[in-house]
């Protein structure tokens, strides 16, 4: 396996996504978000439902993704849509982005009906040390509960499974063709 976010500490503390650190992160996101829609796809059941995630749909003759929210704790919660994840906690949050190397801090609660990308909550760079510091916190956060959902993919899906997510994902690179998403994301948790 590729050794992910050598040195990546420093970066995080000012919130830098470049280099190597940023295309690992950008590869690993990515990925993980077409597993995830391979296992909301999955013809023997929801993946994501089976864990806990609630299913907003889309309304009728409406153009976008369907939401998925975990309740993670009382007042934070992990947003998923096709293009996006958003970690909220207490009024803030961070928002990753497919295809894009940093993550955004936003300021603000967040609610259903998040199904096109305009519809995202107003975001930027977190600067002043407040903001470094929630920012950097709800990435950790982040970063475990994707970790928990992939240790959960893990133990209640074949082996047969849990490669073909990782090796049908179409990529920029081959670098994490062999990448296990629960270490990967356990990495990142560590150092931050």
């Amino acid at each position: 396996m590729v050794e992910l976010f050598k040195q990546g500490h420093d970066k995080i503390k000012r919130w830098s996504f470049s280099g190597d650190f940023g295309r690992d992160f950008e590869e690993l996101f990515n990925l993980q978000m077409w597993c995830l829609g391979l296992d909301i796809r999955r013809e023997a059941g929801n993946l994501a439902l089976n864990y806990g995630f609630i299913r907003h749909k889309l309304p009728d003759a409406a153009y976008g993704s369907s939401q998925y929210i975990l309740t993670v704790a009382p007042e934070t919660a992990l947003h998923l849509v096709g293009f996006a994840a958003m970690l909220e906690d207490s009024g803030s949050g961070i928002i990753v982005k497919r295809y894009q190397r940093s993550p955004f801090f936003f300021r603000e609660n967040l609610a259903p009906g998040m199904h096109t990308p305009h519809k995202l909550p107003t975001s930027f760079t977190p600067r002043t040390e407040n903001d470094l510091a929630s920012a950097c916190y709800l990435l950790k956060q982040l970063a475990l509960e994707l970790r928990h959902y992939e240790s959960y993919i893990h133990s209640s899906t074949n082996l047969c499974y849990q490669k073909k997510r990782v090796l049908s994902a179409p990529r920029r690179s081959r670098r994490l063709k062999d990448v296990n998403l629960q270490e990967a994301w356990g990495a990142l948790y560590s150092l931050i």
